[in-house]
């Protein structure tokens, strides 16, 4: 499993807290400030860390206590972790299918760059700038969970021969990225990059761990 029992205790107990919170001021007329919030966090924590149900996240709970007395901004940092442990039980959910939808979507979204299928016997001249996938690729790399079993090739003849798109495939932690030059033309440059399964190239990357309160 993605999330560990202490993990999901931990987000429960995060989740609690700011419940706990936003109840508590919700009948305030003005803002309450970062100090009262603070307080009332920590007083939840108090309360909460004597019971014996908590034992096994006792120590994230002491850091919560001790950014209150800090005066850290606690309520933010608790959401984020909420947010953070939502984010691995989505990317739990998906298969290498899904995945690679959503690295396709993200590389158009974030460069303007298009992805389209065609067929080795394509005979049809491709268009630069757009993302090109046999496929035959498509339909014989994934099983019938849709779990990549081979390489996937991605390919693109660049017009601003600056452009690598290796960073922008491995932001978002779902594929490891090899990049090749294929061709050098005067004012373009055929690349390839073969994409993995982060997690065949690095076991933790799709087990990330929750971000505890540091």
């Amino acid at each position: 499993m993605v999330n560990t029992k202490t993990e999901e205790h931990f987000f429960n107990f995060t989740q609690n807290a700011l419940i706990n919170l936003y109840i508590s001021i919700s009948g305030e007329k003005s803002f309450i400030k970062k100090e009262k919030r603070n307080s009332l966090i920590k007083k939840y924590c108090e309360r909460n860390i004597k019971l014996s149900i908590h034992k096994p996240i006792k120590q994230h709970i002491k850091k919560i206590i001790l950014h209150c007395k800090k005066g850290n901004d606690v309520e933010d940092r608790l959401n984020m972790i909420v947010a953070d442990y939502l984010k691995s039980v989505h990317r739990a959910s998906m298969n290498d299918v899904d995945r690679l939808m959503k690295m396709l979507t993200f590389i158009e979204t974030k460069c303007g760059i298009k992805s389209k299928l065609n067929h080795e016997d394509d005979s049809a001249d491709s268009e630069s700038d757009v993302i090109y996938i046999l496929a035959e690729q498509i339909e014989n790399g994934f099983d019938d969970s849709g779990k990549q079993i081979s390489p996937i090739i991605l390919c693109i003849e660049h017009e601003n021969i600056e452009i690598n798109l290796k960073a922008v495939i491995e932001e978002l932690g779902l594929f490891k990225a090899e990049r090749k030059i294929e061709k050098e033309k005067q004012n373009s440059i055929i690349v390839t990059y073969t994409i993995h399964p982060y997690y065949l190239k690095n076991t933790t990357a799709t087990n990330k761990p929750l971000n505890k309160v540091e």
